[in-house]
């Protein structure tokens, strides 16, 4: 009979417990997430901005018509590359606007990458080997290149800049996803049509000039031989990193690393403008946060505030939006972002000394008795 009172003693004081109301979360918990989200905010908005300003500077770049998408020109042979376009595009528009011109100058005609493969092919010590790959590589480079300027040019003149920048980055990840796909479709066919590199040897033995290449014949069998041998070799391994894992994941790394090194060499390009010499990449996205600083001052405020209310609760939301009406009407971090416009001082000055002075003074005296 204890033991039974006792039992619903203690399922009596359980239920009590679940019935009693929660103490409320703790403010410095409730503060604590409440910053680190409005930092993630401002992180995102900083970083999808950026993003936007460099895609916006890439166009720029392609329709200028100067990226390397011709494999009988400069950087993939010694022909000089001679560009299509060499009209100016604006930029941004009210007081901001300004006109660029990306030029292919000897700085824009640079390529680390292809210049890098073509000092390779034409050095007197090249081997086949050597040039099967680079070939390859100049292949793929090229084709990130083609695709790039399709993509680009297609939205610099089809979309607004503000479009741009607020909603192509969007779309970026899956254009790239894209080339990836069709990168690896394409390193598998270049592997197998690049191959006649296997049976071609630099008879330049002078260590000098340029290579010369000579085609191996039936009547060479022992070049012949390892020509055949090498070639076996290189199928299995094309076979055992196709589809073998891990090794099956290579392919993905090198066609990855090539469109890193595709879009990186893209936005290296160096613009000039009406109002500066050299416009770097980085120049258009500091613009684009000082052109467009009143709707991204707006879209934070509206972050802060939202978080506040999903976070903090309702006291704390009241709270943010007093406060942002206060930095609305008492400071000027919602105006817009304004260059720096000399003004002309009215009044006098006092510059000089003290003869200067008894001038103004003189001067003042006479305005005033002549009233």
């Amino acid at each position: 009979m204890t033991d039974t009172t006792s039992n619903d003693e203690s399922l009596n004081d359980a239920k009590r417990k679940a019935s009693e109301p929660k103490p409320p979360p703790v403010l410095s918990a409730s503060l604590l997430t409440f910053s680190g989200v409005v930092a993630a905010v401002l992180v995102a908005i900083l970083v999808y901005v950026s993003c936007g300003g460099l895609l916006l500077f890439a166009c720029k770049v392609a329709a200028a018509k100067i990226l390397p998408t011709n494999m009988k020109r400069y950087p993939y042979t010694d022909i000089p590359a001679v560009p299509l376009d060499k009209s100016t595009q604006d930029l941004f528009s009210g007081d901001d606007k300004q006109t660029i011109a990306v030029p292919l100058d000897s700085d824009n005609a640079k390529n680390l990458a292809l210049n890098g493969l073509y000092a390779y092919q034409n050095n007197a010590d090249a081997s086949f080997i050597g040039n099967y790959l680079s070939s390859i590589c100049d292949a793929i480079l090229n084709n990130n290149y083609v695709y790039m300027s399709a993509c680009l040019n297609a939205m610099n003149s089809r979309l607004s800049e503000w479009a741009i920048i607020f909603f192509a980055p969007f779309f970026v990840p899956l254009l790239i996803a894209i080339l990836l796909v069709y990168d690896q479709l394409y390193l598998l066919y270049l592997v197998f049509a690049k191959m006649g590199w296997f049976f071609k040897r630099n008879t330049n033995e002078t260590g000098r000039g340029e290579p010369e290449w000579k085609d191996v014949t039936v009547s060479q069998p022992v070049t012949m031989l390892v020509s055949l041998t090498l070639l076996w070799i290189f199928i299995v391994l094309i076979i055992v990193f196709t589809f073998v894992p891990p090794f099956a994941m290579a392919p993905y790394l090198i066609t990855s690393a090539g469109i890193l090194i595709s879009i990186l060499s893209v936005l290296s390009y160096k613009a000039v403008g009406s109002r500066s010499k050299n416009i770097s990449s980085i120049d258009v996205v500091k613009d684009v946060f000082s052109h467009y600083k009143q709707p991204l001052v707006f879209i934070y405020a509206i972050g802060v505030i939202l978080t506040a209310f999903s976070v903090m609760g309702a006291v704390p939301g009241i709270a943010a939006i007093a406060a942002v009406l206060a930095m609305y009407y008492g400071t000027d971090v919602f105006n817009p972002a304004t260059a720096a416009i000399p003004v002309k001082q009215e009044g006098y000055s006092f510059e000089g000394g003290g003869a200067s002075l008894t001038r103004k003074l003189k001067q003042m005296s006479k305005s005033f008795s002549s009233k």
